[in-house]
């Protein structure tokens, strides 16, 4: 699974981090309640939409913050950045370093014969077009979400391969082009919301001159 995958590796993020004290060392336990909080996450949310059954989301990591906050000790930069925001950090980390594993690093040089493998998906974001997602939401409002995102199916589907959880690589896809900064991400509590700033900008820009 590739959330089981992200969650193993925020625990290496932790022991590599400058912000961790790595003499207390990363709790063994760290991944173990990690995992517990990111299960009840999913199951308040099959309760919440009378649903059967369930698949943990990127989106449900905030829920594994306390999980990082209690099973690691901070140095003093890392006490001056705050506890939160350290577990963002490794968060953040975790996710582009397993990105990069399963997808093509989006910062690499390319001939003029290759064909950017994201092109179509970042010229939905930068046509204006946004998309949000809330940790609550159905699993069908969730997919169809997804879906609407022009490109990111085609590219999540390369890993069908290996396995048939598309959603989860097509999540992953955008938060990891979130990291290198093709677009935006916004967190605002259980709530994600993906954008292309420089659309928005440039949009201004444009109703700027025809104004004037």
């Amino acid at each position: 699974s590739i959330i089981l995958e992200i969650l193993d590796q925020i625990a290496f993020e932790a022991r590599e981090s400058d912000f961790v004290d790595q003499k207390s060392g990363v709790s063994a336990r760290l991944n173990i309640s990690a995992y517990e909080n990111l299960v009840s996450a999913v199951e308040r949310r099959m309760i919440l939409n009378n649903e059967t059954k369930g698949v943990a989301r990127l989106n449900d990591f905030w829920a594994i913050v306390p999980s990082i906050t209690g099973k690691v000790e901070l140095v003093f930069e890392g006490e001056q950045e705050g506890a939160y925001q350290v577990a963002l950090t490794l968060i953040h980390a975790a996710v582009k370093t397993v990105f990069l594993r399963h997808f093509a690093n989006p910062e690499q040089k390319r001939s003029t014969k290759d064909k950017n493998p994201y092109g179509v998906l970042l010229a939905w974001f930068a046509g204006g077009n946004e998309i949000s997602f809330l940790s609550n939401e159905s699993e069908d409002i969730f997919i169809s979400k997804l879906n609407q995102v022009s490109g990111l199916k085609a590219i999540g589907q390369l890993k069908m391969d290996k396995s048939n959880d598309s959603n989860a690589y097509m999540e992953l896809i955008l938060h990891g082009l979130a990291e290198f900064q093709l677009i935006s991400k916004e967190l605002i509590g259980q709530h994600a919301h993906f954008r292309d700033d420089l659309a928005g900008a440039l949009g201004d820009l444009g109703s700027d001159e025809m104004d004037n």
